[in-house]
């Protein structure tokens, strides 16, 4: 009787360290989530802000242009 206690015992701390590792995995799952979320908001926040700034350089560029033109007439 006791081998079998012993067989149980050992079979409930194998369920409680695989429970144990299954429940910090999944934290560590959500964590990885969260910062993946927060990562992808800010490469869509960048790539607005690169948008804005291409365009502002091409009006910038243009009246460039425009006041070198004037100067060479």
């Amino acid at each position: 009787m006791c081998v079998n206690c012993n067989i149980l015992a050992e079979a409930q701390t194998q369920l409680a360290t695989a429970t144990e590792k299954e429940r910090f995995a999944s934290e560590k799952l959500m964590e990885i989530n969260a910062r993946l979320s927060s990562l992808e908001s800010q490469i869509s926040s960048l790539r607005q802000e690169r948008s804005r700034l291409l365009a502002d350089l091409e009006v910038e560029r243009t009246k460039y242009e425009l006041v070198e033109e004037a100067k060479a007439k």
